[in-house]
């Protein structure tokens, strides 16, 4: 096991490579049939040495690729550029996402209802049982009341809420 006490566990390193965060990966294969290591440096990481003195792992590995002992595959500013847009891009995701999983719509009877992907779902799924059995009187938990809590609507406020749920979820997915 490698702990970069030993100057020469640097060397030993197959292939060092920087992560987003401005850390350093780095993989040590024994040989073949043998075990694999892998680990992470970061700035201010250190241990102690077998004279109690604190060895400044982080400077011992950015000294040692200034003077070409070692090196270290850094990321281009290409790879930067990508790893920033598909942030971006996982961000403006989860945020929409977060719209669609907290909206609620309001019928023309002033009735709230869930309106994410799963209660669409359910109210499509309502509607469609309701009209083949020819009922139009439904109970539903709507948003506003405690989970569990079961409301008399009729079947065409539902199928407002349903309109309202999917265009609604239509508006956010166009954003």
């Amino acid at each position: 096991m490698l702990k970069f006490i030993d100057e020469n566990d640097f060397l030993l390193v197959d292939t060092y490579k920087e992560n987003e965060d401005g850390s350093v990966s780095w993989v040590y294969n024994e040989g073949e049939g043998l075990p694999t290591h892998s680990g992470v440096i970061r700035q201010g990481f250190t241990r102690l040495g077998s004279d109690d003195n604190t060895i400044d792992i982080w400077q011992n590995l950015l000294t040692k690729e200034q003077s070409g002992e070692i090196y270290i595959q850094r990321l281009t500013q290409e790879n930067r550029d990508s790893i920033a847009q598909q942030e971006q891009v996982d961000q403006f995701k989860a945020s929409r996402q977060q719209l669609l999983d907290s909206a609620i719509v309001t019928t023309s009877n002033s009735n709230q209802y869930d309106a994410d992907e799963q209660s669409i779902s359910r109210m499509a799924n309502a509607i469609l049982a309701a009209q083949r059995k020819g009922i139009t009187d439904i109970q539903w938990s709507l948003a506003d009341t405690p989970t569990g809590v079961m409301t008399d609507v009729t079947l065409a406020d539902l199928e407002e809420a349903h309109e309202l749920a999917v265009e609604n979820m239509a508006s956010i997915w166009s954003i």
